[in-house]
């Protein structure tokens, strides 16, 4: 598994869940005890670009939607940014302590080039 961190704020952190080092299921650490995913209740291109670009990648590719089935708890239950250039501390979050994920986890896939 790749795990690639990005400070989303002061509290928070994000990874990709993956053996593919430019895509996978997003992940966010609480800063505190837990890793958890994002619900794809509002997941676009658009906020997978922003996700991809603060990764340090050039852009996303595809938004993605993974089934949940291995039982892993949400973190975010929604991420909602204005344009693709938004910064990811700006976008909306609907943050939740632990929450089971109705819908799928959120993921990207970016592209191969990084950001210079």
């Amino acid at each position: 598994m790749t795990n690639i961190f990005v400070i989303l704020d002061e509290t928070y952190s994000l990874r990709l869940a993956s053996n593919e080092s430019n895509g996978g299921i997003v992940e966010v650490f609480d800063g505190y005890a837990s890793w958890g995913r994002i619900c794809t209740l509002s997941w676009t291109l658009v906020e997978a670009h922003v996700v991809c670009r603060h990764m340090g990648y050039t852009r996303a590719i595809a938004a993605m939607k993974y089934s949940s089935e291995d039982g892993a708890s949400s973190k975010i239950m929604s991420l909602r940014c204005e344009t693709k250039n938004t910064p990811l501390h700006k976008c909306i979050q609907d943050v939740t302590e632990v929450c089971a994920c109705d819908s799928m986890d959120a993921g990207v896939l970016c592209s191969s080039s990084k950001k210079r």
